[in-house]
């Protein structure tokens, strides 16, 4: 099996994954190779792909950012759209899910104020830095 391959370099409004983010919409593509509009050639021929799916990623109203799946072959248009609005629908509620945890996590690691954690039984289950150094635990 290969391994994964990743961009850390695409722009929101380049390629097929910038008319995903800008259109809102599902993007196929097949061919890549000989789309004029494709402008990843040289990767798509490095690793062989033939076919791509971009897929925005989308909570209410805000892009999270573009999934896209390519394909070692030509394949028809045949993955069900709606199955993969509601993949994007998912992966898109896990990638806010996750940064609303950072976020929370950074709040209580940096806050200067006590922050604990007390389970329904009155045990502390968690404490913040401030509240170690604070009551000495």
């Amino acid at each position: 099996m290969k391994k994964p391959v990743f961009f850390n370099n695409l722009e929101k409004d380049t390629g097929l994954p910038g008319i995903a983010w800008k259109n809102k919409q599902i993007q196929f593509w097949d061919n890549l190779t000989e789309n004029p509009d494709f402008v990843r050639k040289e990767a798509a021929n490095k690793y062989g792909l033939k076919s791509l799916y971009t897929i925005p990623l989308i909570t209410g109203e805000e892009i999270n950012g573009v999934l896209c799946l390519g394909f070692e072959n030509l394949v028809q248009k045949n993955i069900s759209f709606e199955f993969l609005n509601k993949l994007s629908s998912h992966l898109s509620a896990e990638i806010v899910r996750k940064q609303l945890n950072i976020q929370l996590r950074n709040i209580f690691n940096s806050s200067l104020d006590i922050i604990l954690v007390i389970g329904f039984d009155g045990l502390i289950k968690k404490a913040n830095p401030a509240a170690e150094t604070l009551l000495g635990y």
